[in-house]
Parts: C-alpha cells; structure tokens; sequence
C-alpha cells in the first residue's frame, strides 16, 4: 500500500540545506596540466589556534606562509630565531574554509589544524594567499616530484607533523 503524502525527509531535506549558509567549504586544489608559477608572496601574522587537552581554546600564533609552507611559532622573534611550534605542507594538505566564523581548518595526514582569523578583511587575504600556495606548492610537487620529499612533514617521526628546529 502506497501513500499519497510525502514524507518527512522528502519535505524538509532542501529547507536544511537552504538554511545552512555557514556550512564548511573544502578548497580545490590544482586542477589539469602543472605549468610555471610566479613563487606567491610571503604572508605572515597572528592567527588564532585551537588546542586541545592540557590547555584548551584558541591560542594567539605567530604564522608564516612562504613557498606552500606554513609555519608558526609564538611570538614572531621566536620564529627568528628558529624556535618553531609547527610546520604545515599546505600543497598536501586539504583545506576548507568556514567564511561566517572566520575559520581556516587544515587536514594534514596526521593532524587537523583549526585556524581562526579576527577580522573578515584578513580572513580573504589569508585565505586567498593560502589558496595561491597550496596551488604554488601542489604545481612544485607535480612538476618536480623528485623534490616533494625535501618537506615532507608525513616523512617525520612526529606525530604532529612538525620539522624539529635547528637548535
């Protein structure tokens, strides 16, 4: 026996979709035949960090994007001096944005970093540089893949996939 009535899931499926505006947007990356690419310019500032267990939120970083890598570090003179809390591949790894809540997630193998940015104006600019390097660093990797292994942060014995610094 059939019923004439739609269900419920029929109903209500496009009306969810429709109202979630803020859903999270994966970042495509490169796409067809590698070709020469200007190196992007370098990008650098204080970003928010989420953490985990022991001390939980958002901790204020000191990040730098150049050539596809992302690195970051306490403060900015820590990162002169080589005093590194972490180093992401952005070529490798998938990135979705979150525009409402000014977020920036990135999925390494080992590890996703949840990245939060203060104002909608360094929120593009982060996010368009960080599409340019992932494009960059992916067209390095296509190009030259003998050379994909001078980073790779999936090739350290941490699992946080963090280059140790020179001391």
């Amino acid at each position: 026996m059939t019923s004439s009535s739609p269900t419920h899931s029929d109903s209500s499926g496009s009306s969810k979709h429709d109202s979630n505006q803020d859903s999270w947007e994966i970042v495509e990356g490169l796409r067809g035949v590698p070709a020469s690419m200007q190196e992007p310019d370098r990008q650098e500032g204080f970003l928010l960090k989420r953490r985990k267990w022991p001390m939980k939120g958002w901790h204020k970083r000191y990040f730098v994007l150049e050539k596809g890598i992302l690195k970051y570090a306490k403060r900015g003179p820590d990162m002169k001096k080589g005093k590194l809390h972490g180093c992401i591949d952005v070529g490798l790894s998938v990135m979705s944005i979150k525009k409402k809540a000014m977020c920036i997630d990135l999925d390494t193998e080992n590890n996703i970093y949840h990245l939060k940015v203060k104002s909608p104006e360094l929120f593009e600019e982060w996010v368009s540089k960080m599409r340019h390097h992932r494009v960059f660093r992916q067209n390095e990797i296509a190009m030259y893949p003998h050379e994909r292994h001078l980073f790779n942060p999936h090739a350290s014995s941490s699992p946080l996939s963090v280059i140790p610094s020179e001391k």
